[in-house]
């Protein structure tokens, strides 16, 4: 579901949260969607009518009884970020996170709240696994991850040294826990939140050396020592099904059945809005498509894996 040029004509950008309430209400109630994550982040409250009605309340008009009598109502009625995390709750929706790997310490800035971690830290400490450390993160108005309840990061720290997004890692580690990427818990919570188990061969040797494989209950895929899996990417961009934003919003989408029991990522192909990212396959790749194409691939049982001894043969 795309935030593309068609959808920032009509609605505007930043988008107002009260359409993105109306947006996860029209997925779920009217299209029948099954899950869907968010490869974005909202880290700051949306204070914008707030502010003009406190700035308003704040003149000669506070001493009129009928608007201090009102003004409740209306304060909450412009209360948008509870609008959005009401249209949240309960319903299978992944928030984006955005970890930073930097190593330096003024990159260690943390802006809004994250979720529960896919492993704590008692879990964690059981494998010498090599997994990628965050520093910071920017993640979610709490209000808002409250109510989702689940996360996952969409930034990719696996980046090759030539720029392009071949690999990509299905957690990291902060603060001594794990967390999952933005594709492998939408994967998870598409298929009913089942158990995640590491496989090393053997079984045992919890290092990197022997990881071999991630599963999610019935699906599973191979890594790399990083907990990295190769991207299957299915073609050229906008191989996948594209829908704009607005027409969700409007209930105007056709062909609605395209939605129905669909795993749905919200994304930008705008090219303001800059998520492109570099691929084997094409320079210019919207970057949602990355996620989307793990999410296939896991399902598909479609992700491939690099032999030991790969280097020899190249």
């Amino acid at each position: 579901v795309d935030m593309d040029e068609k959808s920032l004509a009509a609605e505007g950008w930043p988008l107002q949260r009260d359409k993105w309430a109306q947006l996860v209400t029209k997925l779920f109630d009217q299209y029948g969607i099954r899950a869907m994550g968010y490869d974005m982040t909202f880290p700051e409250p949306d204070t914008r009518i707030s502010s003009m009605l406190d700035t308003l309340l704040s003149t000669e008009l506070a001493d009129q009884p009928v608007v201090a009598e009102r003004a409740p109502a209306i304060k909450q009625k412009f209360n948008y970020d509870q609008q959005w995390a009401d249209a949240l709750r309960g319903r299978a929706v992944v928030m984006g996170v955005a970890f930073n790997t930097i190593s330096s310490t003024d990159d260690a800035s943390t802006a809004g709240a994250l979720c529960a971690p896919l492993m704590d830290k008692t879990a964690t400490s059981l494998y010498a696994v090599d997994f990628f450390k965050a520093r910071g993160y920017a993640a979610n108005v709490p209000v808002l991850q409250e109510a989702a309840g689940y996360c996952g990061f969409f930034d990719n720290p696996r980046q090759d040294d030539d720029g392009v997004f071949r690999r990509v890692p299905l957690v990291q580690m902060y603060d001594g826990v794990i967390y999952p990427s933005l594709a492998f818990q939408l994967t998870r919570l598409a298929l009913g939140n089942p158990g995640v188990e590491f496989e090393f061969e053997p079984q045992d040797a919890r290092s990197s050396l022997n990881l071999e494989r991630v599963r999610i209950g019935p699906v599973s895929a191979p890594v790399d020592g990083d907990v990295a899996v190769y991207v299957p990417y299915r073609g050229n961009p906008f191989t996948y099904e594209y829908i704009s934003v607005t027409d969700v919003i409007h209930g105007t989408v056709e062909k609605p059945e395209r939605l129905k029991g669909a795993i749905v990522l919200v994304g930008t192909s705008a090219a303001g809005l800059l998520d492109f990212r570099v691929t084997p396959v094409s320079r210019t790749h919207p970057g949602v498509e990355v996620h989307a194409s793990i999410v296939s691939g896991f399902l598909d049982g479609n992700i491939r894996q690099q032999a030991p001894y790969y280097n020899g043969i190249e």
